[in-house]
């Protein structure tokens, strides 16, 4: 599966852009008074304005190129704090998806997170930086009813469970290119845990082999 486009609200506009294209340096593709569009590799990321924050924060993530794990972290550490877990780690070894990761904190307190995925295999090819990001990898949706949206994504547009049997708090779905993680309404987003999950508005426009190009929106979560 892969993630086109990532539209997210935020009422801090310009603080996001300054965040994103001047301190992390992703590509500015427009920006207005009404929203900031930037390039993540193969994605396009949107923040769209809004008048009043945003229910909850996101949590999403970007793939890198898996080789490049410990110059991302040292590069990202030099611009942002990272996110550590309740024992001070601020990197994470996820072995059953065979994946590295690193987390940060936006101006809006969304939680970002870098992932370097050793079943996709990407060169370097160049010394890291905002343009060495491959794609948007991941996007956060919460529900009440976790199991039902994955039937849902199955029947609908035959969208696989990754890696794992499907659980009523936490199920991804997709593949390494691109995954909707499915949680629980009030589950604690890692590596933290103090940010809970809580279904905001956005829209993600995917795609894969078999269902074609699809648009979700949300909440209530609704595909296209």
């Amino acid at each position: 599966m892969n993630i086109h486009e990532l539209r997210l609200k935020t009422n801090r506009l310009q603080e996001q852009r300054d965040f994103y294209h001047h301190l992390l340096g992703f590509p500015l593709l427009t920006a207005d008074a009404d929203q900031v569009a930037l390039q993540v590799g193969s994605s396009t990321l949107i923040f769209a304005a809004a008048a009043t924050p945003t229910p909850a924060p996101y949590h999403f993530a970007f793939n890198m190129p898996e080789g490049q794990f410990t110059e991302a972290k040292a590069w990202l550490a030099a611009r942002v704090p990272l996110l550590t877990d309740a024992s001070g780690a601020d990197e994470f070894d996820f072995s059953a998806w065979n994946a590295h990761a690193i987390y940060f904190a936006d101006r809006d307190g969304n939680i970002g997170e870098f992932i370097a995925r050793h079943d996709l295999p990407s060169p370097a090819t160049r010394a890291f930086g905002a343009t060495s990001l491959l794609s948007i990898s991941e996007i956060g949706l919460a529900v009440d009813n976790v199991l039902h949206l994955v039937e849902r994504l199955q029947t609908s547009i035959h969208l696989p469970v990754y890696r794992q049997h499907p659980t009523a708090t936490f199920t991804a779905m997709g593949d390494e290119h691109g995954l909707l993680i499915v949680v629980k309404d009030g589950r604690r987003w890692f590596p933290e845990e103090r940010v809970a999950a809580h279904a905001t508005p956005l829209t993600v426009v995917i795609s894969d082999a078999t269902a074609g190009q699809r648009t979700i929106h949300g909440p209530p979560y609704q595909i296209a």
